[in-house]
């Protein structure tokens, strides 16, 4: 066998691993409700994090995605939106990316950050 039929099959068996370890995930479209739920425990956790809670204004979050966490078969649905906030000073900063990240069934928060 060449090296290079070598390394293709490699290649494919490795393909082939990392399918059966993670199955193709099947996203949904988050019902209303769900979705509601969702923005309110994000909301909740992103404001917990800014130094004037109050302040914040928050952009309309958008649902981009379920994924596998990196290091387990945690299942994580993944929210963004636009935050703007008063910064130290009392003027507020431009609007700044942050992510949530929710478990599959969307009833906790597993993290929450600003991504920029």
């Amino acid at each position: 066998m060449s090296l290079k039929n070598l390394a293709g099959l490699a290649g494919g068996l490795l393909l082939i691993g990392l399918a059966r370890a993670h199955p193709q995930l099947e996203d949904r479209p988050a019902d209303p409700a769900t979705f509601a739920r969702a923005e309110a425990l994000c909301a909740d956790s992103i404001r917990q994090q800014l130094r004037e809670p109050a302040s914040a204004r928050l952009g309309h979050f958008v649902r981009v995605g379920l994924r596998h966490a990196a290091s387990s078969d945690l299942v994580l649905r993944d929210y963004r939106v636009l935050v703007k906030a008063k910064q130290g000073l009392g003027g507020y900063i431009v609007d700044r990316p942050w992510g949530c990240s929710l478990n599959e069934q969307e009833t906790r928060v597993l993290w929450v950050g600003a991504l920029g």
